[in-house]
């Protein structure tokens, strides 16, 4: 048994390892058939390698020479990987002269890939883009090796120095190479032996290793004798470590749309410069010159040049028109990557409407003082509009009617939108679909100064609308910051989240506006939104609705209402239902309600039909509202028609003043500060127990301060509409 010690070498790491020669069969001083084992630990990484190999040797009829071979069984693990070898050789030793030969031969998987491949460059070539990819590799090489050596001296009485000079060659798919090797072996006692080989080539430069070897015991007792046949014993001499090529294969490959499996086309715009074809190497001048070429998996790649205007356009069906001014990323075979030369900082600017054909998409412009629509789309399928600065519209800055499938709306400015008539006030942002499956996400935009709404989505007829309307800015709108609404029989689902609005005393409406008429459903989730500045005296911070005979289901929660007329304005109308849970709100410093939850309301006019309304508030924070004296409360809860059914249900709130009012109580008096109320009748119920948490300062609503009659209404209701 022995142990030993080996620097780094070229392909192989360093390792401490265990070993063992066993005889198997012998005639002594004449042939042996062995054994011999080896178990290696990487001290890099503490992978594990090994041997077995089955040796023979006998000693030549004059005594003086041996003669050897053997046959291994060699594997490595990297780390990463495992590699598996057959080894060979032969070796020819005698007292003046030492020869040995050996053969490497990789068995099985003789690469393996370590990780994916790694996009290393991208680069325009004509009209595509090429992928550069690597990919780190690890692979076993085959080869051969052979030496040649002799005793340069002895070391006392049984030890000796030897010196060798060799060479090798490895083949791999990678690399194929030759080397020169050199080495001094040195066993000074029958137990120890040392070694220093110098070794270079052309994969793997020069490389010094040291080894150490210990056997205990010897491989026989210490010998006076220098007879040759005393070396039967000496293990084999050969690479005992698998050698290992790690290495990055490059691979360039054209850049693929993943959606029709073709390569991407591209054709390129130098504004007012280029003069080509709409190659890279020799870009158009003009957009319109590379519109009639595009096709699907088309990409019209623009940079501004002298920016001199572009006249408004169509795109193709399965076109993008995208600018450099920003990153843009496209999908390929393999990921999402980033468009060469892009992040320029300069926008395109177009002088008036973009019309949106099929699958397309519009990236990285501004539409600056278009006579009508900044962007059209009339009856298309999955379109994009991202990074675009559309301002001084004659009308909307965006306008989708009938856009089905998957609409993505992001990162867009929209500043300023004129009135399209005497009459109408144009949107910043309008999605209107009278038919069809529309899946769409308004992300990340600003919309500022509009004429009418900010964003709107209208689901009209028998259009179904999914909806993301997700950290938006919408600032001063004319009327509504945000309105999802269905009509006809429409059908809408919103997510209205994480939105900032700010409104003034022109913004007529809602910051924020979730309903539904005639015959629509809506069902809207409105979380984590900020709405300020809504003054108007008929404007609300979220205002939850539902006319005729529509049904509208709202979560409302975790919203800040602050510094608008109302804060929120839950009502219905006619036959329509409204069911919401307020939950985990700020409402305060409103100027009049905090939160106004009633029923019988419908366009402006009052003791309107059987409407109902079902309101489950928790945990809200209802507090310092009524800051101009005006209005009935912080919470209220009336009923304006004598059909109307309007139920609370009521937890954990901390409520100013609550206040509730149907036929039980035909006026509001003076403790409210409000001009007397005459209701029509209905039906406002509360389910018990009701639980303020500063009752001390919270009334349930009084006929007159003189009478102090608490609102008396007994009856348990779960607030659930039939």
């Amino acid at each position: 048994m022995g142990a030993r010690f080996t620097t780094p070498g070229a392909g192989t790491d360093a390792f401490v390892g265990i070993e063992g020669f066993l005889p198997l069969t012998q005639t002594p001083g004449q042939r042996l058939t062995y054994f011999e084992g080896r178990l290696q630990i990487s001290t890099e990484n503490g992978s594990l390698a090994g041997n077995a190999l089955i040796g023979h040797r006998f000693l030549s009829q004059s005594k003086q020479q041996i003669l050897g071979g053997y046959l291994s069984y060699d594997r490595r693990n990297t780390g990463e990987t495992n590699f598996n070898q057959l080894g060979v050789g032969l070796e020819y030793l005698s007292t003046g002269l030492d020869v040995r030969a050996n053969a490497y031969l990789p068995m099985g998987d003789r690469r393996a890939a370590l990780g994916d491949k790694v996009i290393t460059n991208l680069s325009f070539r004509a009209n595509e883009l090429a992928i550069e990819r690597s990919q780190l590799l690890q692979e076993a090489l085959p080869g051969f090796d052979l030496e040649i050596g002799t005793k340069l001296f002895n070391l006392g009485q049984t030890g000796s120095v030897r010196g060798y000079l060799g060479g090798y060659y490895y083949s791999g798919e990678n690399s194929r190479f030759a080397g020169f090797r050199s080495r001094l072996v040195a066993r000074p006692s029958d137990s120890i032996t040392t070694a220093l080989t110098l070794q270079t080539d052309s994969r793997f430069d020069t490389r010094l290793v040291f080894s150490l070897g210990v056997q205990f015991p010897g491989n026989g007792a210490a010998r006076k004798s220098s007879s040759i046949a005393n070396r039967l014993g000496e293990p084999p001499e050969r690479q005992a470590s698998i050698l290992v090529d790690e290495y990055r294969q490059r691979q360039v490959e054209v850049a693929i749309d993943p959606v029709t499996g073709k390569p991407w086309q591209f054709q390129f715009v130098n504004l007012g410069v280029g003069t080509g074809n709409g190659t890279f190497e020799a870009p158009a001048g003009t957009v319109a010159q590379v519109l009639p070429t595009a096709r699907s998996s088309g990409i019209v790649y623009v940079n501004a040049g002298t920016n001199p205007g572009i006249p408004g356009f169509t795109i193709p069906d399965g076109v993008s028109v995208i600018s450099n001014a920003g990153t843009t990323l496209i999908p390929t075979q393999f990921s999402l990557v980033s468009l060469p030369n892009g992040s320029t900082g300069i926008r395109p600017q177009i002088t008036s409407t973009v019309t949106l054909g099929h699958d397309t998409s519009l990236i990285g412009f501004e539409i600056a003082n278009s006579p009508g629509v900044g962007v059209l789309g009339q009856n298309v399928h999955n379109v994009a509009l991202l990074d675009n600065l559309i301002r001084n519209s004659g009308a909307e800055g965006i306008t989708l009617n009938d856009v089905t499938g998957i609409v993505l709306i992001s990162q867009n400015e929209v500043n300023g939108t004129a009135s399209n008539d005497s009459l109408s006030q144009s949107p910043g942002i309008l999605l209107n679909n009278i038919a069809g499956i529309t899946k769409i996400a308004i992300v990340d935009n600003t919309v500022s100064n509009t004429s009418g709404t900010g964003i709107v989505v209208n689901a009209v007829g028998t259009a179904e609308i999914a909806a993301r309307i997700d950290r938006n800015r919408v600032n001063q709108p004319g009327f509504n910051g945000i309105l999802s609404r269905a009509e006809g029989n429409g059908k809408l689902t919103a997510q209205v989240t994480s939105n900032q609005l700010k409104g003034n005393a022109s913004s007529l409406r809602a910051g924020i506006g979730v309903g539904s008429r005639e015959n629509g459903t809506t069902i809207a989730t409105v979380f984590d939104n900020q709405v300020a500045g809504f003054t108007n005296p008929d404007a609300d911070g979220i205002r939850v609705f539902a006319e005729g005979n529509s049904q509208t289901i709202a979560t409302i929660l975790s919203n800040t209402l602050t510094d608008n007329r109302r804060g929120l304005l839950v009502t219905a109308g006619t036959a329509a239902r409204v069911t919401t849970n307020l939950e985990n709100n700020i409402v305060s410093r409103n100027l009049e309600e905090g939160i106004f939850i009633t029923g019988g309301i419908e366009q402006g006019a009052v003791g309107v039909g059987s409407p109902q309304v079902a309101a489950i508030l928790n945990n809200n924070q209802i507090t310092e509202n009524r800051v101009t004296g005006a209005g009935y409360g912080d919470l209220v809860g009336m009923s304006f028609s004598p059909d109307t059914r309007v139920c609370l249900q009521l937890a954990k709130n901390n409520l100013g003043t609550l206040t509730l009012a149907d036929t039980a109580q035909p006026a509001l008096g003076t403790p409210f500060n409000a001009v007397p109320l005459s209701l029509l009748g209905g039906i406002v119920s509360v389910e018990l127990p009701v639980t303020l948490t500063n009752p001390g300062t919270n009334t349930i609503a009084t006929v007159s301060p003189a009478t102090a009659t608490v609102w008396s209404r007994t009856t348990v209701d779960q607030c659930r509409l039939p």
